[in-house]
């Protein structure tokens, strides 16, 4: 498991094209990479489909082109449940419409972890009128990869990828192949899980797909909007489940709505009866990798934290620091890297690990400390909706620890690049629903965000006109960032040369106010808070503009960005219209401006009117003044919730359309020049 690349155990993983279309009908251009390494592996095999798969023939005709590249004639997805694992097996028939659908079925491609399973390739045929071209040949031209396509994300995944070039392929020929993928993975103890996309924007002239299950090993299923309801049927002692679609193409998404209104065409399956099947599942697996040897150096570390402090909190902090800066990221889904932890001892000897070696590591700190822990499972960026969905290993993507110290609980996240020394300064993450890890009762729990208590981004810029509105006004402007937003650019930062940081802070500081001429830049990091300031020095013109209606120059004080949150998005006909709208929560933004005035502010006057307002998930205020020789404009948002309801997207396009029209002007004296 690891927040960048966790298998979807017992998901149909193969990837068997032209261009990439895997078993769900997607097509992605095929890359090379220069870490690819031919092998060969017992793991690809050649031959027929296994008796269970039954063959399928779709009916004559297409569906409309719509002026695309490729057509997909068939896609056939047939999947087992088998006792011990999943067999997936995939009939896919497409053409190229187009010279730009020539690049994308012109190689066929199939991936898969060899250390949980195997491919079958049985047919790669070309069709080109009645004529019928074999281009598998018996797999003489098939190549097999170890391409490690992440390593830039600092991801080793050990997958094997068949490859092969399809010769002789022309504009409207027909690719005709079937491949089984096998999934065996000893974690998950005979139980299988699926989650298929069956369908996509391309359409499919058909779209079959038949899964099997024994009646003595039951299966859940769930289907969201976009596909028809699966019909079920009960033979000998085995259940099938087929769902068939004619010109199946994918509904459109409500714009802007959570990510759980997007799974459209999504077909579940599932064998674990509970959340708490699948927490006691991985129980054992991270139980035995915190365990340390007697003579572990790790023991060593334990006794070192606890001479530092006797605080429960601080030792919580220093077992936390231990393991995101003396241990360094790497995702690793090598031989059991899947599922199951390195151990403690292994991560720290290797002083390395993935989100599960580092959660296995400050598991035997906190518990070698007394504190109570435990691992929780979430999804780093898909989590919304998670509690509607049938429970299955397949979704989480990353694991972090929370610990229990004085009657309170705290997320711990070992892969983070460095957090706050004092762990009350530690927010909650924003995964939405997380699994704690345990061998009963183990359920979801909702992880929830408070709204942040100062400004993540905040600016502010201070203009010395006190020289006259004709000459260039010196400028200080000031970003400070906090949390995540902070630590992210820090990280950045840090990673650069000076000479690069400068050139980055410039662009920065020139996209946010694009008239100060930068003179000069600066940044600083305070890691104890993950608090980052950056400052520039220059000088900037107010611009001023002739008024004729009142005879007097004015310029306008623009909240820049303050107002984001804010969203306009129309959603068109034929979607789900009532969905909620999602809101950039947690945010929190503040703006402030001062403009020292020349003869302290003589005959300066503001004009325009405050606003604030409660709406779309967020609360929202701008304010001037115009106080001893000083014009001042502060502005502020502030999210209050992940989401709004659609009712609320009409008042607040219109108060966003107000704040535009209404704008807050500063107005000169009479007879003032013009600057």
């Amino acid at each position: 498991m690891d927040n960048r690349n966790w298998p979807r155990a017992g998901a149909l993983a193969l990837i068997a094209s032209a261009a990439t279309m895997s078993a769900h009908g997607q097509t992605a251009p095929v890359q090379a990479t220069p870490t690819s390494t031919s092998l060969t592996t017992p793991s690809l095999k050649f031959g027929p489909p296994a008796d269970w798969v039954k063959p399928f023939e779709p009916q004559s005709g297409a569906p409309p082109v719509d002026g695309g590249a490729i057509q997909v004639l068939l896609q056939d997805s047939q999947c087992r449940f088998s006792g011990d694992g999943t067999d997936c097996f995939t009939h896919l028939e497409y053409k190229a419409l187009t010279a730009t659908g020539l690049a994308a079925i012109g190689t066929f491609k199939a991936s898969w972890d060899p250390d949980t399973g195997f491919v079958t390739i049985h047919k790669l045929q070309l069709r080109r009128g009645d004529q019928v071209i074999d281009a598998l040949d018996g797999g003489k031209s098939m190549t097999v990869l170890r391409r490690e396509t992440n390593l830039e994300r600092q991801t080793l995944d050990g997958r094997l990828t068949a490859t092969q070039q399809i010769d002789g392929v022309q504009v409207g020929d027909v690719v005709d192949m079937e491949v089984t993928t096998h999934h065996r993975d000893p974690a998950l103890k005979g139980v299988s899980e699926l989650t298929l996309d069956l369908v996509t924007t391309i359409p499919a002239a058909r779209m079959h797909t038949r899964l099997l299950w024994p009646d003595s090993a039951p299966a859940r299923w769930r289907v969201t909007p976009g596909l028809d309801t699966p019909k079920l049927v009960h033979e000998g002692a085995q259940t099938e489940l087929v769902e068939d679609m004619t010109n199946a193409r994918a509904s459109i998404p409500p714009a802007s709505a959570p990510l759980r209104f997007r799974y459209l065409g999504r077909l579940e399956v599932t064998q674990f009866t509970s959340w708490s099947q699948v927490s006691a599942t991985m129980a054992p697996l991270f139980h035995t990798a915190e365990g340390l040897a007697p003579a572990s150096p790790v023991k060593l570390e334990i006794d070192r934290i606890k001479a530092a402090s006797s605080s429960p909190k601080v030792q919580a902090a220093l077992a936390l620091a231990l393991v995101q800066t003396k241990v360094r990221y790497e995702a690793i889904a090598l031989n059991d890297g899947g599922l199951v932890p390195a151990t403690a001892d292994q991560t720290w000897a290797r002083r390395y690990g993935d989100c599960k070696g580092k959660t296995s590591l400050l598991l035997a700190l906190l518990h070698g400390l007394g504190i109570e822990a435990q691992p929780v499972l979430v999804n780093h960026n898909q989590g919304d909706g998670l509690n509607e969905r049938l429970p299955q290993i397949g979704y989480f993507d990353h694991v972090l620890v929370r610990a229990h110290i004085d009657g309170r609980w705290y997320w711990l996240d070992g892969v983070r690049p460095g957090d706050p020394a004092d762990i009350d300064d530690i927010t909650a993450p924003a995964f939405e629903w997380g699994l704690p890890v345990q061998a009963r009762d183990g359920d979801l729990i909702r992880i929830d965000v408070p709204p942040a208590p100062a400004p993540l981004a905040e600016m502010t810029a201070r203009i010395d006109a006190s020289g006259g509105l004709q000459t260039p006004a010196p400028t200080h402007l000031q970003l400070v960032y906090r949390g995540d937003l902070a630590l992210g650019a820090a990280t950045t930062f840090k990673a650069a040369p000076r000479e690069a940081d400068d050139k980055a802070l410039r662009t920065v500081l020139a996209k946010l106010w694009p008239t100060l001429d930068i003179k000069t830049v600066d940044w600083s990091y305070d890691p104890a808070k993950l608090v980052l300031t950056i400052t520039g020095d220059g000088t900037d013109a107010l611009n001023w503009r002739s008024n004729r209606d009142v005879g007097r120059n004015e310029t306008q004080l623009r909240a820049s960005g303050f107002i984001r949150g804010l969203g306009t998005t129309k959603r068109p006909a034929g979607t789900d219209q009532d969905a909620p709208y999602v809101a950039p929560y947690p945010f929190s933004d503040a703006y402030h401006l001062s403009i020292v005035l020349p003869d302290g502010g003589k005959g300066f006057a503001i004009v325009g009117a405050d606003q604030a307002k409660t709406i779309a998930g967020g609360e929202f205020s701008r304010r001037a003044s115009l106080k001893d020789g000083v014009a001042h404009l502060d502005a502020y948002s502030r999210g209050l919730a992940r989401e709004y309801p659609a009712s609320e997207i009409a008042p607040a396009t219109e108060f966003r359309r107000q704040l535009e029209n209404d704008p807050i002007l500063l107005r000169a004296p009479a007879g003032s020049p013009p600057a």
